[in-house]
């Protein structure tokens, strides 16, 4: 009887982990490149299709590093602050020295 007096509580916990984007670390900037900007793309790899040009130093949050060992899944806000777009960016133009 106990068990289910606990279900509720665990069904929240696990509602919550499941809708908020899971954040490695505090914003991280973007590092400077030739170009100016760093590509923020629609997948992990250059095949897949620009979605933005974050300049120097767009801080950025990063969502998960697991999916691959050179790309990061991360959040960009805008100007308000408020989440705005998604995508992936090459981890080594990221200062992950330099977070929060």
């Amino acid at each position: 009887m106990k068990t289910f007096a606990l279900l509720p509580t665990a069904l929240i916990g696990l509602m919550l982990a499941i809708a908020a984007p899971a954040q490695a670390t505090a914003p991280c900037p973007t590092k400077w490149t030739a170009d100016g900007f760093v590509a923020l793309r629609k997948g992990p790899g250059v095949g897949f299709k620009r979605v933005k040009k974050l300049y120097y130093p767009t801080a950025v949050d990063i969502m998960t590093t697991g999916h691959t060992a050179t790309w990061l899944k991360v959040w960009v806000n805008n100007s308000s602050g408020v989440p705005a777009w998604q995508g992936y960016v090459r981890k080594s133009l990221i200062d992950l020295n330099s977070c929060g």
